[in-house]
């Protein structure tokens, strides 16, 4: 049986001050979400323009360069989706259903900022590893 918002009951100021925290805790956490993939974001593109600046004058092998610079180009392609807003039609009168939305935009966000910052670990992986092949 699904919980629909009551109508017509005036809440009780605890039930009022519960819903404020509720909201406000959870656009904030969706405003760190999507502030923590712009950063990564704009790390993954330093990164990328660094590499492709700097690797051309060290000699680690081309093949390594090039998957290289294709992960760091993969985590801003992420990093961009990421920022994209989580977009469903919901019923706002349906409790489980505003829920279900909040949580499904958190995990969306949650997903490509992991992706993100695993790609750009384990590109900078590849180029300590680079490096140290070609000593």
């Amino acid at each position: 049986m699904k919980k629909k918002i009551q109508k017509g009951l005036a809440p009780t100021s605890k039930q009022l001050s519960l819903l404020k925290f509720v909201e406000n805790s959870t656009q904030d956490n969706i405003n760190i979400a999507n502030s923590t993939i712009e950063k990564m974001f704009t790390f993954s593109l330093l990164l990328l323009s660094g590499c492709l600046f700097i690797l051309d004058k060290y000699i680690i092998s081309k093949e390594i360069r090039l998957i290289i610079i294709t992960g760091f180009l993969l985590a801003f392609f992420i990093s961009f989706v990421g920022l994209l807003p989580y977009e469903k039609d919901i019923d706002k009168t349906d409790v489980e259903e505003i829920e279900e939305y909040i949580n499904k935009t958190l995990n969306h966000k949650r997903l490509f900022i992991y992706l993100s910052f695993g790609i750009i670990v384990t590109a900078i992986l590849i180029i300590m590893i680079g490096f140290l092949l070609e000593l």
